[in-house]
């Protein structure tokens, strides 16, 4: 049985998100769009490391 990564299923999922508010999506999908990022970085955790590994910038020193 295959299992999922929970990190890059939620990268995946929020590069995706983040290239349908780029290309146009009305108000009703948008504030759909926004409110389903703002849970998967809120299910993400606090650390922000997310964004780091979304926008593949390097590791902090130490970390």
């Amino acid at each position: 049985m295959p299992t999922v990564d929970r990190h890059r299923w939620i990268e995946a999922r929020l590069q995706f998100l983040e290239e349908r508010l780029e290309g146009g999506v009305s108000e009703d999908e948008r504030s759909v769009i926004e409110s389903e990022m703002e849970a998967l970085h809120n299910e993400a955790g606090g650390s922000r490391r997310w964004v780091r590994r979304l926008f593949g910038l390097p590791r902090l020193p130490g970390r």
